[in-house]
């Protein structure tokens, strides 16, 4: 089995969230005082490459069965996490972990199982209803944080490697052989596919949503309701309708138990083709997929989609302008293609747009030389970086991108209050 030493691991080799290739190691503490003087300079002048980053890979390294209630989320009442046992009846278990993440983790490296420095890296647990396999020692993980700002509320959100033999990871031990990363600038081959990124829903659910980290979010309107979630973040809507055939096969995606899927989905092909008319094919493409698979079990399946709302301030930020003046124009004419097809090849429409954004109506211009940022900002979702947001609290966003856990119970209160849609 090959394996690998956790020292060994480079900066951004799980994570690839880096912009140049100079790096010593992932241990942060071993770096050379010259590496670190020129990592500081270059930091100073390059883009934010966590701008969009809202999980990262890590490695298990501790597990440890505890008594006490584990909190969910801050705004929660503190629950009783329990996890899935073999047995019926059997008492469930509480566990917490300790995951090595190079890329955030300031202390060294373990260098066995029984380094006394697994005790001070922060306690990390299962996100409820996300997780249909306890990972081991060893296992390769994705952990998403509540508050990616602040690395608060840590959840493994998706095991890719439940008991760390998959992957090949070892602590201590050294290997040329990476049988499941390649070498170079920290591109991972682990990807998720197919019915890696299904995740269940409540029991008895007949409620499919499917799209990228709008879906796959652990607070989306899609897990509050229960359903069952087809999505990954940061992927294009293409990608997605090409998993479904893989997933069905592996048996991860059953349609006969489903009377109505749910789409939200766009940001990322919308940044990627800048085009409305292009990115609605393509959804429509994804939709058609839906709903042929679904007709093969329930010829009334139904099929709603929720617009995408303004999110100008988040371009602003991290795109050059000319991308983000037509990415929200292109944002625009997808809505609007949305909202035309309801009754026709969409069942229903969820016009989150209009709701979502500060000004929905404000003027896009066509160019550079039309830009007003102050106006262009008004595309976007209240959050609390933005001024004109101070009206709406808790606010709907924390990067200006994605809606959190307050943005998305508006979306649930949108759906549940659409006429018709839900029984």
């Amino acid at each position: 089995m090959a394996e690998i030493d956790l020292e060994a691991l480079k900066f951004g080799e799980l994570n690839n969230i880096q912009r140049n290739d100079a790096n010593s190691s992932g241990d942060r503490q071993r770096t050379s005082t010259a590496t670190a003087i020129r990592f500081a300079t270059e930091k100073a002048f390059e883009i934010n490459t966590l701008a969009d980053v809202t999980s990262f890979y890590g490695i298990v390294v501790g597990v440890r069965e505890v008594s006490r209630a584990i909190s969910e989320y801050k705004d929660s009442i503190v629950v009783l996490q329990e996890t899935d046992t073999p047995t019926a009846g059997a008492e469930a278990k509480n566990y917490l972990y300790k995951v090595y993440i190079p890329e955030l983790e300031p202390l060294p490296a373990p260098e066995s199982y029984q380094d006394p420095v697994i005790g001070l890296y922060a306690d990390v647990s299962i996100a409820k209803g996300m997780i249909r396999e306890q990972p081991s020692q060893g296992a390769l993980v994705e952990v998403t944080y509540e508050d990616v700002e602040t690395l608060s509320h840590p959840k493994i959100t998706q095991v890719l490697a439940p008991n760390g033999k998959t992957s090949g990871f070892s602590v201590g031990e050294s290997s040329n052989s990476r049988n499941s990363f390649e070498s170079g600038k920290g591109k991972t081959k682990v990807e998720p596919t197919g019915g890696d990124i299904f995740y269940p829903g409540d029991d008895g659910t007949s409620f499919l949503a499917l799209g990228a980290s709008y879906i796959h979010m652990y607070s989306s309107f899609a897990k509050q309701l229960g359903m069952d979630r087809f999505a990954l973040s940061g992927k294009v809507i293409e990608w997605i309708k090409d998993q479904i055939d893989p997933a069905i096969a592996e048996g991860k995606l059953d349609f006969s138990k489903y009377t109505h899927a749910f789409f939200f989905t766009g940001p990322n092909s919308l940044v990627a083709l800048q085009s409305g008319a292009k990115v609605f094919k393509n959804l429509i493409a994804l939709i058609e997929k839906v709903r042929t698979e679904g007709k093969k079990h329930n010829k009334d399946i139904k099929m709603t989609v929720v617009t995408i709302q303004g999110f100008a301030n988040y371009g602003l930020k991290n795109y050059k302008d000319a991308t983000t003046i037509k990415t929200m124009r292109a944002t625009k004419d997808y809505n609007k293609l949305i909202e035309d097809a309801e009754g026709k090849t969409i069942d229903y429409v969820i016009k989150w747009a209009q709701k979502g954004t500060v000004d929905y109506g404000v003027t896009l211009p066509k160019t550079i030389d039309d830009l007003d940022k102050e106006e262009l900002a008004k595309f976007s979702m209240p959050g609390d970086k933005t001024k004109y947001s101070e009206a709406i609290k808790p606010f709907w966003t924390k990067d200006l991108l994605h809606p959190n856990k307050a943005g998305h119970a508006k979306v649930k209160e949108m759906i549940e209050a659409k006429e018709g849609l839900l029984p």
